[in-house]
């Protein structure tokens, strides 16, 4: 009796392969999918990621990525980028250094726009380009610098400060951001900048946060942000040596902004990079 009782039961296992029925039960899909190796296809042809399993960690996911911009508040920082004694780490996995191809500029040049800027991109590597991440041992402040040309601190209070490598990757990415020259260069801001730059080269003079310079300077970005205060502002100037973005931050953050970033390398670590800037010849 018992051997046909196995007989049966193995003819009946032997029916349901042939009738291609899969495994039954709450965890059967799961366990089916969990076979198939990621990047694989699976036995009917469907990638690992269309099948609704999540990207893997680190961001490398099976398709290809969208286009579609992270919201304010997601550009990297400094601290993301470089080790506690000021130095820079090592380029992370998949961040290749390609840079986007096929960027336009607007003819006024003062569009603001990553997408103008992205072309023009560095290659990062996490170098401490310019000393952008070199500890001088200067405190952050909350009031206006005076004397614009020292050394500055490593970070900005209420702001965030960020390195050429996390700005370039920002600007691969398509991330929304308005990019602010603030160097004044005693000719009328008539120097090289990023591409897509605003400049407002008077932004970061000393003084008080209810001067003459901070009613214009509250004017001018209500003008470019069309009066969106989440908007991202990055200010920028001549380095790590230069406070004049830094207190351009410092005027944006005491206006009411809420995303304000310190490009704290600025255009000497940009360069120093392999950036291209525009010069204002170029429109």
């Amino acid at each position: 009796m018992n051997r046909y009782i196995a007989v049966i039961a193995a003819a009946g296992a032997l029916a349901a392969c042939d009738s291609g029925s899969s495994p039954s039960g709450p965890n059967g899909a799961a366990a089916t999918a969990a076979a198939i190796a990621p990047g694989s296809a699976s036995p009917n042809g469907v990638r690992v990621a269309e099948i609704g399993l999540p990207p893997l960690p680190g961001g490398a996911t099976m398709i290809a990525a969208t286009n579609a911009p992270a919201p304010n508040g997601t550009l990297a920082t400094s601290t993301d980028s470089s080790s506690g004694d000021g130095s820079a780490s090592a380029p992370t996995a998949g961040d290749d250094g390609a840079p986007l191809e096929g960027g336009q500029q607007r003819a006024d040049g003062n569009s603001g726009s990553s997408h103008d800027t992205a072309s023009y991109a560095p290659l990062p590597t996490g170098a401490n380009y310019a000393d952008e991440t070199t500890n001088f041992g200067v405190a952050p402040q909350t009031t206006l610098k005076s004397n614009v040309g020292t050394q500055t601190p490593t970070s900005i209070p209420g702001g965030r400060t960020i390195t050429t490598k996390d700005l370039a990757k920002a600007l691969r990415d398509g991330q929304p951001m308005m990019l602010i020259d603030a160097w004044d260069d005693q000719h009328g801001g008539t120097h090289a900048t990023l591409p897509g730059a605003t400049e407002l080269s008077y932004a970061g003079a000393p003084g008080t946060f209810d001067d003459a310079i901070q009613s214009r300077l509250e004017k001018d970005l209500q003008r470019v942000t069309k009066g969106d205060r989440t908007q991202t502002l990055v200010f920028f100037c001549q380095g790590a040596v230069c406070w004049e973005a830094y207190n351009a931050a410092l005027r944006a953050l005491h206006a009411g902004y809420d995303d304000v970033v310190w490009y704290r390398g600025g255009l000497p670590a940009w360069q120093q990079s392999g950036g291209q800037l525009k010069t204002p010849s170029q429109g």
